[in-house]
């Protein structure tokens, strides 16, 4: 049994990785697939083995009372590794196949005897007092108040490649919208529904003050949602067509795809990608006109960091709306191309549009 064969794995990555590195064998021994590509064990233990370093045995950390109350029955290492990356098709052939790796050596009896023992990841569980979780406050102290332009705990080469990976492509043709409340009632014409000159760029959640950049959101609603206009404004909504095929660096998601992609480096990516997540939700935050443009120093920082590694902008999510925003680096790679204003808003932002009336 010293061969594991592309019908006992979901994830993807490792499946191609067999069909092109793997050879045929006769009968695989933990599904019983015949005439099918394989991989010996010692390569899997070498590849899986990062993932399975994330996590400790629960009986370490768990309060007591959790681990009398709880069934942990189905928090076995190889259900983890089926249900939390999706690596396994099965949780027995899982188990099957640690077991033969692991039975003459558990970590060379240097770490726990994880496969006796229900298992987590003990990061995830502390939370706030996380590794992860300070990593990113610990990046906005240093920025804030140490460092401000060369902060020793901005991780660039982990966080280029986790930027990397979560790119995405904006067709030209795409349409997005932005909202400006209007002045004296006054609807906007298209060129004026960009941003400021940069000599009138005020701090923002991403740009530097003296730095425009210009915020959309892929639909009506959430771009007015997050202008927070009162009951008694009209606001216009401009309509922009991407005219350039665009970069963006998506944080909607806080899934990193297959853990092998990664290598060694998987947990260290697991922590960052968790940097970034804090730096998507701190993003999503509503601007607080009382802030201190200290505040908004981690998350410019960051947003020029990605747009120095060439990307034209963000895609997060809405914290006031249900759509996504997406911030243009250039502004010039989209155009506004109509104008469109509100009536009767009310106070969960939602609003008639005069249809009848385009400038």
């Amino acid at each position: 049994m010293n061969h594991c064969c592309i019908n006992c794995f979901q994830d993807e990555w490792m499946i191609d990785h067999i069909k092109t590195k793997g050879e045929q064998i006769d009968e695989c021994s933990f599904c019983g697939a015949e005439d099918v590509m394989a991989i010996e064990l010692t390569e899997f233990k070498s590849l899986v083995t990062p993932v399975i370093n994330l996590y400790t045995a629960i009986t370490n950390f768990y309060p007591m009372e959790i681990l009398k109350e709880q069934d942990n029955s189905e928090n076995m290492i190889w259900d983890k590794l089926t249900h939390d990356w999706g690596i396994f098709d099965d949780p027995s052939v899982g188990e099957s196949i640690l077991s033969s790796i692991y039975e003459d050596d558990p970590r060379d009896g240097t770490f726990y005897d994880f496969m006796n023992d229900a298992v987590d990841i003990e990061d995830d569980w502390y939370e706030e007092f996380s590794t992860k979780a300070n990593l990113w406050s610990d990046f906005c102290y240093e920025i804030r108040h140490v460092n401000r332009f060369a902060p020793k705990t901005f991780a660039n080469e982990i966080i280029d490649k986790i930027i990397e990976a979560n790119q995405i492509a904006v067709e030209v043709g795409t349409i997005l919208y932005r909202a400006r409340t209007q002045q004296e009632n006054k609807p906007y014409t298209t060129n004026k529904m960009g941003p400021p000159p940069p000599k009138d760029a005020v701090f923002g959640r991403l740009n530097p003050q003296g730095i425009a950049y210009l915020y959309l959101s892929d639909n009506p609603e959430t771009c007015v949602s997050e202008i927070r206009p009162d009951t008694t404004s009209e606001v216009s909504i401009g309509t922009f067509k991407i005219v350039r095929e665009c970069r963006f660096v998506e944080l909607t998601s806080e899934y990193i795809g297959s853990p092998f992609k990664w290598g060694k480096s998987f947990p260290m990516i697991y922590r960052y990608k968790n940097f970034l997540n804090e730096f998507g939700k701190d993003i999503s935050k509503p601007i607080n006109p009382k802030s201190s443009y200290l505040d908004y120093l981690p998350t410019q920082f960051v947003s020029e960091y990605i747009k120095q590694k060439g990307y034209d902008g963000i895609v997060f999510k809405s914290s006031s709306g249900s759509g996504l925003n997406y911030t243009l680096f250039n502004h010039k790679m989209a155009k506004c191309i109509d104008v469109r204003f509100t009536t009767e808003i009310k106070a969960n932002y939602s609003f008639k549009l005069k249809t009848d009336d385009v400038i």
